[in-house]
């Protein structure tokens, strides 16, 4: 089995995303990262350059935290790869742990994560997980 690498991931992606526009112009090709870019780097996810090169058409950084001072911070770090945050959309999760079981997040959380998302310039959001999701 072959040794995994940046640049053996990043070909992936290009090759996904030819392969994809080929067989369908106008299908979007996105990819949930992680959130912060030394994490990213770590597992050999170059989102930053994908953008850049344009071998993906939008990111969804899984910003699943319940602190809104480090997902503001995770913003202004996106933003130092695309400012107007065109391209990336901000993953927000919609569970959470609590005593040791994975339950429904606040609605109130949420709702205040997805105002400043928006506040901060974010054209929309992605939520993680359906099966989270509830009436409230």
């Amino acid at each position: 089995m072959g040794r995994v690498s940046q640049g053996g991931v990043t070909e992936l992606v290009r090759d996904v995303y030819t392969r994809a526009k080929k067989y369908k112009p106008g299908a979007q090709v996105t990819a949930a990262v992680l959130p912060s870019l030394e994490a990213a780097d770590s597992a050999y996810q170059d989102w930053p350059r994908w953008l850049r090169d344009k071998t993906i058409d939008y990111v969804i950084p899984m910003a699943y935290t319940d602190s809104m001072i480090e997902l503001q911070q995770q913003i202004a770090r996106w933003k130092n790869v695309d400012r107007s945050l065109d391209r990336i959309i901000p993953g927000l999760s919609i569970y959470q742990q609590a005593d040791g079981k994975t339950v429904p997040r606040r609605p109130d959380l949420v709702r205040t994560q997805q105002r400043l998302c928006r506040k901060e310039g974010a054209h929309g959001n992605m939520y993680f997980s359906l099966q989270y999701l509830n009436d409230p």
